[in-house]
């Protein structure tokens, strides 16, 4: 649908399980000829975590300004899980920055779901600060990692250790994975909801946008067997055998989000 894209971004969960070989031949292979002529920037995901060895990390060509620099190994004095063991070991390919025209892009790697994913983004803490202040003249800055900071189900499902520093410095648009909803949430400032009174476009600086983008495979997620965090301003569930896919323009003073089934809705 988008002629010349720049690039591609994915959210995580490329594939189903991360040390299957063949799921990712299927992957770019899916990808036909789109992935030999269009860039791809993609956050590692807890289904891309699993098992050894870490394919993610081989398949990917990341800029190299984050990785193992922005994990402090003295937190693995702590952990005894697995893959975020292998996390700590393969990280050169999951946490970086890069910028294309007026945008500062941030990606960043929320762990493999587990208690401990907490010292996978504690690590991170201190690089994405001096990211952020690096790049802080940047006309927009936007955000791209798995599990979400405001997820429809709250608790456990939720990864608020960032979203202090997400908002301090006025992170525009946050593009979050996981769940398979379409949700998006109020402009958010100090972990508070700044206004319930926006519609369809929200005025830049007011506060930072948290997205869910639904799943580019088949949807598994519903809208009504749970309830959702009072920061979700919508939400929607995609059809369970359309997946949903993104197109993302900048251009001018406007950044346009939308979100549609490839039955065009």
């Amino acid at each position: 649908e988008v002629e010349n894209p720049a690039f591609m971004l994915h959210t995580g969960d490329v594939v189903e399980n991360g040390n299957n070989k063949n799921m990712w031949n299927m992957y770019f292979k899916a990808l036909n000829g789109y992935g030999t002529s269009t860039p791809m920037f993609a956050a590692i995901g807890n289904h891309d975590t699993w098992g050894a060895p870490l394919y993610f990390d081989h398949h990917f060509n990341h800029p190299n300004n984050g990785g193992t620099a922005a994990l402090d190994r003295s937190y693995l004095n702590s952990v005894t899980d697995g893959n975020i063991r292998r996390l700590f070991d393969n990280a050169d390919e999951t946490i970086y920055s890069y910028d294309y025209g007026d945008v500062h892009f941030i990606v960043l790697n929320t762990g493999s779901y587990c208690a401990q994913d907490k010292y996978i983004i504690e690590a991170q803490r201190q690089w994405l600060i001096k990211d952020l202040e690096a790049n802080k003249d940047a006309k927009w800055t936007v955000m791209t990692f798995h599990e979400p900071v405001y997820h429809r189900m709250g608790g456990g499902e939720s990864r608020p250790w960032l979203y202090d520093v997400i908002e301090k410095y006025g992170v525009d648009l946050v593009i979050q994975g996981h769940s398979h909803l379409v949700t998006r949430t109020y402009p958010m400032k100090d972990g508070k909801i700044v206004t319930k009174a926006v519609d369809g476009t929200i005025e830049k600086g007011i506060g930072t946008i948290y997205t869910t983008i639904g799943s580019t495979a088949l949807n598994h997620d519903g809208a009504n067997d749970t309830k959702y965090e009072e920061e979700i301003s919508i939400l929607a569930t995609p059809t369970p055998t359309q997946p949903a896919y993104t197109t993302i323009t900048v251009k001018d003073d406007r950044i346009v989000v939308t979100t549609k089934q490839v039955n065009g809705y």
